[in-house]
């Protein structure tokens, strides 16, 4: 870590040597980082920081039958007829009714998931953890919160081509305190956070969206008037010109070849207008906050530029004819060629 610094911090003093901070392609990768990590920031500690919850879970075990829709022939994966997938879902549905009736008579559901599921999740009796209604597929949830603890489901559901039968065993509340305890795994527990994060973050932004001095015109993206209104916030505004100029600016830095191939479409447009949207809204909520002027905050983004700086730096020395002698390049493949250079095939679709 410490020689990553000491590079970077070398990098970034020849960069300004050079005047490379002052070049349009630095700045424009600046202001991105800069506006991504502001955004960043202000969720953090408006919503991140301050968030309380109270989540149902449940903890939930699964058989999956699978419905075939495709074979192979001479080694080549071929789609089944409409006919032949029927006929197949008729036996999938079968099956998992005959699963129902066993687990009905009292037979172990995790020695059934063991031998008769299609799922990966069978090598642990079928158990898939603590769900929430926001991690699962809401199929999955609706049925798992409507059982009572220690039943399973009495008909098989239906989710695209699987049959599912679902087992609850136990109904917990999640909350900020108990979360890492009642799941046992940090990882899951870091995976629900995120999740009911994310979900506060968009309740957030919805009620900055509704300030009476607040507009939003998306249909306009693709208007060929370049006067057209994007969106306002307050005294902050976009136009198709100006959405246009930012789109412009960033491609700019790519060769010619390269940037044909990147040019968006209106959809992408549109999502790329939303984004500067947002980022309208939380930057002021940093600015009424003081956040973007506090010093920790100074701090870090100066650290941030100064990475960004170095690692462009380098990148556009890169970019220079370079020519490798092809000793060197066979050096380095047998050198590396177990672990670095290697090659993925499927014999027989395998």
């Amino acid at each position: 870590r410490l020689q990553t610094i000491f590079h970077m911090r070398i990098a970034a003093k020849e960069a300004a040597e050079k005047g490379f901070d002052k070049s349009d392609d630095f700045r424009i990768i600046s202001d991105l980082a800069e506006e991504s990590y502001l955004v960043a920031q202000v969720l953090k500690r408006e919503i991140k920081d301050r968030m309380e919850f109270s989540e149902p879970a449940a903890k939930v075990q699964q058989i999956v039958v699978r419905i075939k829709t495709y074979g192979f022939k001479d080694n080549k994966r071929i789609n089944l007829s409409p006919g032949e997938v029927d006929a197949s879902a008729r036996e999938a549905l079968g099956k998992a009714q005959e699963i129902i009736a066993k687990l009905d008579r009292g037979e172990s559901f995790d020695e059934l998931a063991k031998t008769m599921s299609d799922d990966f999740s069978k090598n642990r009796g079928g158990d898939i953890g603590y769900v929430t209604r926001q991690t699962v597929h809401p199929e999955i949830a609706r049925v798992a919160f409507a059982l009572d603890e220690g039943s399973h489901s009495k008909e098989p559901v239906k989710i695209g081509d699987s049959y599912y039968i679902i087992r609850t065993n136990d109904i917990a509340t999640l909350t900020q305190r108990n979360i890492e305890r009642v799941l046992g795994n940090k990882i899951t527990a870091n995976r629900i956070r995120n999740t009911l994060y994310k979900k506060e973050a968009d309740t957030y932004l919805n009620t900055l969206m509704s300030a009476p001095d607040v507009e939003r015109h998306f249909e306009n993206t693709g208007s060929p008037d370049k006067k057209a209104l994007l969106f306002r916030v307050g005294d902050a505004s976009l136009t198709v010109e100006g959405l246009n100029a930012r789109i412009e600016s960033i491609l700019g830095r790519l060769p010619r070849e390269e940037r044909k191939k990147r040019e968006l479409t209106e959809p992408q447009k549109r999502r790329f207008a939303e984004n500067m949207f947002r980022y309208a809204l939380l930057k002021r909520v940093a600015e009424q906050k003081g956040i973007a002027n506090s010093p920790e905050y100074r701090k870090e983004l100066e650290l941030r530029r100064q990475s960004i700086l170095a690692r462009e730096y380098m990148r556009s020395l890169g970019k220079d004819q370079v020519t490798v002698a092809e000793k060197d390049i066979r050096e380095e493949y047998d050198k590396n060629r177990d672990t670095r250079y290697t090659t993925g095939a499927q014999p027989g679709g395998k």
